[in-house]
């Protein structure tokens, strides 16, 4: 069996050939059989079109994530092991209001210093868009492929765990595993519906069996490692000789700096203020969100090779191996559409007090209300940056700027493209299936709940040092 990267593609050629339940090899043989080990894992392979067996070292490329790098809502700073990023089907109007939609301006002067006729720029306009729309189209192929990719792997896992749990001939020391029920729950990377909001539940939203609500577009999480050990770092610890050492091997790459130092992989790095000087550092759980985030370009390989028996239940590794990130810079929400904002400021009465639902206003703390409507007064509406768009539209969050008496209206913003390379890994520590975080059922509800559980998650992240040292 051989260790080649298997493409998308290779994957749905495959099912094509092999009905549900034959795609998968599945060892005979459970590992981390000792007394102490917290999971056992069974190794699985693939069978490709050509009847050969490879691993599932699934690598793909040009294609846009649809989430930033977050910790899963279900899991508690201490107990990180990973961060997610997301996949989903995608169309044109995904693409809208971002860098890969934008045209490049047009020089109205020639080379020769000559001005460009309206027929010339007319004509380079066109070509421009004919252009873009080819390379969206592209993007949208490639991201589409890779989730097509992932559902018959995730279909394929499901069926066989399900076969093991209702197995009678499983081995002894896996038995204990199911004594409970929720050991026997089936975790998977894909998300196909939610939680409902405390709105829809007063308003007998209909949900499924499970009291959850179905969501239009399925939802594919991939995990990032943590190194917890080493100040909460993406990326894991590395071994000699089976023993854990303080060395660190990183997974995260910046796709836009992959030629520099002699075609060297560049690592990813974000900036921040450390004793009032922009300084270079390690992404962690806390900055990740910075440089990995909404719609930004990537390339990487996912290894799909065990099923993760554990107390938190069933799970497929489906770990980085490796990502290169060409990052798209932050989008804002609209909250409200610029008509609506014409009108509130319209029929906006005139009124900066605070007001405090703490305490009943004194009567002689009551002012005279001005009952005039000011038509040229702008209401500042807040610009707010949605982590939690509804379902997975998941723009990064921009830290809040301070109020002042200008107007600001809001605008979205526009965004960066670049090539993706895929660079080379360094040796990985073979840990890939210890710390099984059983997060992936999460439910993304993009309700105003998860702004508060974000920001919760921001307090206790700021006690994570960080490396002072620029390297």
């Amino acid at each position: 069996m051989s260790s080649n990267k298997i493409k998308p593609k290779d994957i749905i050629e495959a099912r094509k050939k092999y009905p549900l339940g034959q795609l998968f090899v599945l060892s005979n043989d459970f590992k981390g059989k000792k007394k102490d080990a917290r999971s056992f894992y069974l190794p699985i392979s693939m069978k490709t079109a050509s009847g050969k067996e490879e691993k599932i070292n699934l690598s793909y490329a040009g294609v846009v994530i649809t989430s930033n790098a977050k910790l899963p809502s279900t899991v508690k700073l201490e107990e990180c092991s990973a961060l997610s990023v997301s996949f989903r089907y995608l169309t044109e109007k995904d693409f809208e209001n971002t860098d890969y939609y934008k045209l490049p301006e047009i020089n109205p002067v020639k080379s020769s210093g000559a001005k460009k006729s309206t027929k010339e720029i007319d004509d380079e306009t066109t070509t421009n868009i004919e252009k873009r729309d080819k390379k969206i189209k592209e993007l949208i192929r490639l991201n589409n492929e890779l989730c097509e990719a992932l559902d018959i792997i995730n279909e394929e896992y499901v069926y066989h765990a399900k076969n093991i749990i209702n197995s009678k001939t499983r081995p002894d020391f896996i038995k204990a595993i199911f004594d409970k029920k929720a050991h026997s729950e089936i975790n998977t990377m894909k998300q196909t519906s939610r939680k409902p909001t405390t709105e829809e539940k007063n308003n007998n939203v209909e949900t499924d069996e499970n009291g959850k609500i179905p969501i239009p577009i399925p939802i594919f999480r991939l995990n990032i490692k943590v190194n917890k050990d080493n100040n909460y770092k993406l990326g894991t610890a590395m071994y000699k000789d089976g023993v854990k050492t303080s060395e660190h091997r990183y997974i995260v790459y910046d796709a836009r700096h992959s030629s520099v130092n002699e075609g060297k992989s560049a690592i990813a790095k974000v900036s921040e203020k450390i004793n009032g000087k922009p300084t270079s550092v390690d992404l962690n759980v806390k900055n990740a969100k910075n440089f990995i985030t909404y719609m930004s370009l990537t390339a990487g390989t996912v290894p799909f090779d065990s099923i993760i028996f554990s107390a938190k239940g069933i799970s497929l590794a489906h770990n980085f191996s490796i990502l290169s990130v060409a990052p798209h810079k932050p989008m804002k929400q609209e909250l409200i559409s610029p008509e609506d904002t014409a009108i509130m400021n319209e029929y906006a009465v005139e009124n900066d007090d605070i007001i405090c639902a703490d305490e009943p206003e004194s009567p002689s703390m009551k002012k005279p209300v001005n009952k005039n409507l000011t038509k040229n007064k702008q209401i500042n509406p807040d610009e707010i940056t949605d982590e939690e768009q509804p379902i997975l539209d998941e723009p990064q969050e921009e830290e809040e700027k301070p109020k002042s008496k200008s107007k600001p209206k809001v605008k979205p913003q526009v965004k960066q493209t670049v090539k993706e390379p895929e660079p080379e890994p360094d040796q990985e520590a073979d840990d890939d299936n210890e710390d099984d975080q059983g997060d992936d059922n999460e439910d993304d509800q993009g309700d105003d709940n998860e702004d508060e559980k974000e920001s919760k998650e921001e307090k206790k992240v700021k006690s994570i040092p960080t490396n002072k040292s620029k390297k």
